[in-house]
C-alpha cells in the first residue's frame, strides 16, 4: 500500500493534503504578486519592550532574523543593505533580568526611545510599564 493511500481516509491525510494546497496557493501567490515594499531609505526601526522576567528567545529570536535581512537594492555595503535598526526598551535602562537569570541592558526607556515602526513584546510577567505602553501618541 502506498503512503497516500493509507493517509487519505484519516484526518491526518486531511490535514496534510489542505497544508500542501495552502502552500501551493502561498507559493503561487508569492511569484505573481508584488513583492513587498519597503520605505525607501528610511530604516525600519524594531523595537523590543522588555521587563524583568521577560523570556530571552520571545526578543532574542526575532531579533537574530531581523538582524539577518540583507537587501541588495539598498545599498552596495553592507551596513547600507541591512533594512532595520534594533534596540530594547524598558523602564530603565539599568540590567533586566532575563526568565532564565540573563541580564539584559535596554539601549533605551520608554521615554527616551525613538518611535518605532515595530514593537515586538514576548512573554513576560505582566508589568504596569508594559500594561501603559503607549507608542500611537
Amino acid at each position: 500500500m502506498k503512503r497516500k493511500d493509507l493517509l487519505a481516509p484519516t484526518v491526518g491525510g486531511a490535514a496534510a493534503m489542505a497544508l500542501t494546497a495552502s502552500a501551493r496557493a502561498a507559493d503561487a501567490a508569492y511569484e505573481h504578486g508584488d513583492p513587498l515594499a519597503l520605505p525607501g531609505s528610511k530604516r525600519i526601526k524594531v523595537a523590543y519592550a522588555i521587563s524583568r522576567g521577560a523570556t530571552l528567545i520571545d526578543f532574542a529570536g526575532p531579533w537574530e532574523v531581523f538582524g539577518e535581512v540583507m537587501v541588495s537594492s539598498l545599498g552596495t555595503t553592507m551596513n547600507e543593505q541591512m533594512p532595520f535598526d534594533q534596540y530594547l526598551v524598558a523602564r530603565t535602562m539599568e540590567p533586566i533580568e532575563t526568565e532564565s537569570g540573563m541580564a539584559i541592558v535596554p539601549a533605551f526607556t520608554f521615554a527616551s526611545a525613538p518611535q518605532p515602526d515595530v514593537l515586538i513584546v514576548g512573554a513576560q510577567p505582566r508589568s504596569a510599564e508594559l500594561t501603559a505602553l503607549d507608542y500611537a501618541g
